[in-house]
């Protein structure tokens, strides 16, 4: 989608899809996702995780992306 519509279709991806689950777990008086313990796992970083263990499955070195990934893990 992003080829075809340019950065505007990563805008419009997020506001169809991520906005309206990100609120059903979160933004909901009741959420489905209910954090019962300290530990917490946000969607990014669940998202991140998945990322990287495809880009691993498919040979794609991380070394060569070093920098984002310590800005992701840095910046929060």
């Amino acid at each position: 989608m992003d080829n075809r519509f340019g950065a505007i279709g990563g805008w419009v991806a997020a506001f169809i899809i991520i906005e309206p689950v990100w609120f059903n777990n979160h933004g909901m008086p009741v959420p489905f996702i209910h954090q019962s313990s300290r530990v917490f796992i946000d969607m990014g970083f669940s998202t991140a995780i998945g990322v990287c263990v495809d880009g691993i499955r498919r040979g794609i070195s991380l070394a060569h992306h070093r920098s984002n990934i310590l800005a992701a893990i840095f910046g929060g």
